[in-house]
């Protein structure tokens, strides 16, 4: 007799016995022109030899994938922090005049 043991919640069932899913067509959800688009582009076209030699997969995610989300989190962290600086100069110079 073979025991398996549960080494995580089984999360594919709610009370009612749907199974909960994202979209499967993150196309349609995503505008054309957003950056995402760019940045995956500009990703695409890159040379990844040596990232792929330093690390296989991870957890079955492509490091190509993972080098897109570090990407687009530093790129609106970096937008983030332009606004906020901007506000604060326009802040400042609006109580000198």
């Amino acid at each position: 007799m073979r025991l398996t043991k549960l080494l995580q919640k089984d999360y594919t069932k709610n009370s009612d016995g749907y199974q909960l899913k994202l979209p499967l067509n993150l196309e349609t959800i995503i505008p054309d022109n957003d950056s995402v688009r760019l940045l995956s582009q500009f990703v695409e076209a890159m040379d990844l030899t040596d990232l792929y030699s330093t690390y296989k997969r991870i957890n079955s995610v492509s490091p190509r994938t993972l080098l897109k989300i570090v990407l687009y989190s530093y790129m609106i962290f970096f937008l983030v922090l332009v606004v906020f600086v901007f506000k604060k100069w326009w802040n400042r110079r609006l109580k000198q005049m």
